[in-house]
């Protein structure tokens, strides 16, 4: 049983229904890496983030996907996100959608965005870190591990 947030009905279909775009993202894919595939995706576009392990996603999330690309929803166990297929998913993702890993020079240009957007006396690490997140996904720039990792 995955260990992730629980969204109810209402969320799962609103992060996890695939729009036409997405679909044609999936037209050479097939079984638990289509699966896996379209779980990545949908994820980014959600936390603004690749998945970082499989405790991270509901398991009603997962079932809505694949009854989405008809594959059983077990098969996801057969999808490593550490394995090459799931690392060239990734890159495929990134390429097509625009997302990219954050670069020196996008950090740089966050903590200048940080710096304008906050008031000098914000300490609240929470406050600084939804700030920063925010910006990262409006330029489609996934965080950086440490704040991801939140």
């Amino acid at each position: 049983m995955a260990m992730g947030r629980d969204l109810g009905p209402d969320g799962v279909v609103d992060h996890f229904t695939l729009d036409a775009e997405q679909w044609a993202l999936l037209r050479n894919k097939s079984g638990g890496t289509r699966l896996g595939y379209a779980v990545q995706l949908l994820f980014l576009h959600w936390r603004g983030r690749f998945l970082k392990g499989r405790g991270e996603i509901p398991d009603d999330a997962i079932a809505h996907v694949a009854s989405q690309v008809d594959v059983a929803a077990a098969e996801i166990a057969s999808y490593d996100l550490t394995e090459r297929t799931a690392q060239r998913h990734r890159s495929e993702i990134r390429k097509r959608t625009g997302w990219h890993e954050c670069t020196v020079d996008d950090a740089a240009e966050a903590t200048a965005h940080l710096a304008g957007a906050l008031w000098h006396d914000e300490r609240r690490e929470e406050a600084v870190c939804a700030e920063v997140l925010k910006y990262l996904r409006a330029a489609t720039t996934e965080p950086p591990a440490p704040i991801g990792s939140r």
